[in-house]
């Protein structure tokens, strides 16, 4: 049956459907490994360490999705265009303008969770002396936001 269907696949679609597994497959490890990693988390910080740490994680996420300008999907939109089209100028101006764009939101981020942290920290977590852990934990979730 498999290659019943193959014979009657183009190249392209051949080539989407090969592709499209690897994603999946990238995309199931990373949850699997994800899911390891909160248990051990969860086993090494203790129950009431691990709430505090999955609230500020939360929050943290949810500033950056705020403040995500989703630049990538442009530089894939209109970067193919461009190198489809042989403009290279217009593809490496591009590629510079979202990459400032984004280091700008990025220092956005880092600023307003560091304004959160200096004034409304003892509303969130009731432990003291995490804000500096915060502040660190929000750069490591950006800079892995970043690389995806």
């Amino acid at each position: 049956m498999i290659k019943t269907v193959s014979k009657r696949l183009d190249k392209q679609s051949k080539t989407l459907f090969k592709n499209s597994f690897w994603v999946l497959f990238s995309n199931s490890f990373g949850a699997g490994m994800t899911f390891i990693r909160s248990i051990v988390i969860a086993r090494g910080l203790g129950a009431e360490l691990y709430g505090i740490f999955a609230v500020m994680t939360a929050f943290i996420v949810t500033i950056q999705a705020i403040l995500n300008l989703n630049l990538g999907a442009v530089v894939i939109r209109f970067g193919s265009k461009y190198k489809t089209d042989g403009e290279i100028n217009k593809l490496v101006s591009l590629i510079k303008v979202c990459t400032f764009a984004s280091a700008v939101a990025a220092s956005l981020v880092v600023v307003v969770i560091g304004v959160l942290i200096l004034f409304s920290y003892d509303s969130f977590i009731k432990t003291p002396g995490l804000g500096w852990y915060a502040l660190f934990l929000q750069l490591v979730i950006q800079e892995h936001t970043l690389q995806t």
